[in-house]
């Protein structure tokens, strides 16, 4: 029983985070729809908006469409860092604002996705013996998957720079000066030094948790819901 009532706590709380996001995001797409045709803001800033609205969705599509069951916890860190990130950091322009939040972003998201990626692990390396994670293997993977996605994201800035004449990668001034050199490239490379610095922190969290619970690799799994499971959870969503 007590399992069960922590169960849905956290399904409450992943729903409050997910509709209070969800709603935050789909305003801002009503008000950018209004701005785009008063002529107010491009159409690039438009389709921002929309993109943000699908991706807040993407956890729960996710688990209606491939009826997979994950870690609630995985979706709130998603929706929160959707909102810090999608939200704040461009829809408030929180990036132009305060210098630092490019910082504290990429921080976050290096601790993410190297945490995340023993998802990747146990669907793959680990997916017959669950019992035989090798945690130098394991704690290295994380840190080279997350600077693999670092490196991939820096090449879709630079392509969206490229294309749509943007400046995500900062190498022009908000005022409109376009640097050379180092400080051309300064934004790019404290962005891949902050993804690093964020995996090495998840490594640490996970080193840890394994400390208090050994069993603690073997909760990230993605589980096929059973018939009757996935009635039981639509009844309580």
């Amino acid at each position: 029983m007590k399992e069960k009532n922590k169960y849905h706590f956290w399904d409450i709380v992943n729903l409050a985070i997910f509709y209070s996001i969800f709603i935050c995001f789909f305003v801002s797409l009503i008000l950018g729809v209004k701005d785009f045709i008063m002529g107010n803001i491009p159409v690039k800033d438009l389709l921002y908006r929309i993109s943000l609205v699908l991706l807040v969705c993407v956890p729960f599509l996710i688990k209606k469409i491939f009826k997979v069951s994950f870690s609630r916890v995985v979706g709130i860190v998603y929706y929160i860092y959707m909102f810090l990130a999608g939200f704040l950091g461009v829809g408030l322009e929180f990036y132009s604002k305060y210098e630092v939040w490019d910082i504290i972003i990429h921080f976050l998201m290096g601790a993410c996705i190297s945490v995340l990626s023993i998802y990747i692990l146990n669907l793959t390396v680990y997916k017959k013996d669950r019992n035989k994670h090798n945690l130098f293997f394991t704690f290295l993977f994380m840190i080279s998957f997350t600077l693999a996605i670092g490196v991939v994201w820096e090449i879709l800035e630079f392509t969206c720079d490229l294309i749509f004449n943007t400046g995500f990668q900062r190498y022009v001034t908000y005022s409109g000066t376009v640097l050379v050199g180092q400080e051309a490239l300064k934004d790019t490379m404290i962005d891949l030094i902050m993804d690093f610095a964020g995996s090495i922190a998840g490594v640490i969290l996970v080193a840890v948790a394994i400390k208090i619970n050994k069993n603690f690799l073997k909760s990230f799994y993605v589980k096929k819901l059973k018939k009757l499971e996935q009635e039981i959870e639509n009844i309580e969503e």
